[in-house]
């Protein structure tokens, strides 16, 4: 296979990767458990569509492909409007949180006395 000129950074796919799966952890959480079968399914499409959209991302990185930045663009766009939306949604507080980045809350520990 012969690789073409152009470069992407393994952090820019990393950051990519992280998002997609906050955000499909987050899909899952507010549309797996819906009583309605349509938002299940959609939320699930969306979940496999970021997928592939990552992995073409991927194939095209690793052949140093020139449209690969376009679609990082692209993509990078598709997904901070995925991420408003989901933002909107009625969520769990934690996995709110977890969608705007903030660490978790540990729980804290009762010790015994002494």
């Amino acid at each position: 296979m012969t690789k073409l000129g152009v470069e992407v950074a393994e952090a820019t796919i990393t950051s990519l990767e992280r998002r997609v799966v906050r955000l499909v952890a987050l899909l899952e959480v507010a549309t797996q458990k819906s009583p309605n079968k349509i938002i299940r399914e959609n939320g699930a499409r969306l979940a496999d569509r970021l997928a592939e959209w990552l992995d073409d991302i991927k194939d095209l990185r690793e052949m140093g492909d020139e449209e690969v930045t376009e679609l990082i663009k692209s993509f990078e766009l598709r997904l901070k409007l995925a991420e408003t939306k989901v933002k909107d949604w009625p969520l769990p507080a934690s996995a709110r949180a977890e969608l705007e980045g903030r660490p978790r809350r540990r729980s804290k520990k009762v010790r015994p006395a002494a």
